[in-house]
């Protein structure tokens, strides 16, 4: 790709996120992101149709660096290692707290969540796909953990219930952790 389109894109992102953060309650509009970017809006539409794709790809860029962090545990090559798995999520946080916590508070953004939420679906469900449990079974017992899982996050943001993130993923390792032995034992 070009490298002045890869400047132009990295700007437009770049200026999205700082929109965020700056204007918690109000919508970015084009020609505000196009001003803050120190671009014309034509320039914006011949790289985006929307504002919402310049989020998409934000957020589809995150998910990616998530799946690369997640793949750097050999431990999770051969089995679910919950505590792993927290700690990739933890460092994909810590790397954009801002925006991360940021999206978080807005309910508009709950298409975030809800990729965040089949991202790890899909990781656990491929995980535990060589135990014993049958498979709707298991999808529906690995949505009800991921699902209260990125609700906790959500919830940690808007109150850190006094603990730290890194706290949170080891006490969620371990609630996940004693759930799998307890599905492990029943079937």
């Amino acid at each position: 790709m070009d490298r002045r389109i890869i400047k132009t894109k990295e700007a437009i992102k770049s200026s999205y996120t700082e929109l965020l953060l700056e204007n918690h309650n109000s919508k970015i509009t084009i020609t505000k992101l196009a001003n803050h970017a120190n671009i014309d809006r034509k320039t914006f539409y011949l790289h985006y149709s929307s504002v919402d794709d310049v989020l998409s790809e934000i957020l589809e860029t995150k998910l990616l660096e998530l799946d690369n962090e997640v793949n750097k545990y050999e431990s999770l090559k051969t089995s679910i290692d919950v505590y792993a798995i927290m700690q990739a999520l933890n460092t994909i946080i810590m790397k954009d707290f801002y925006f991360c916590q940021a999206l978080s508070k807005r309910s508009d953004f709950d298409f975030f969540t809800n990729k965040i939420k089949e991202f790890l679906l899909r990781a656990s469900v491929l995980a535990l796909s060589s135990s014993n449990i049958p498979q709707p079974e298991l999808t529906l017992y690995c949505k009800f953990f991921i699902f209260g899982i990125v609700d906790l996050y959500s919830d940690w943001f808007s109150n850190p219930l006094d603990m730290t993130l890194e706290d949170l993923g080891k006490h969620i390792s371990q609630v996940m952790n004693e759930g799998i032995m307890v599905l492990n034992k029943q079937i």
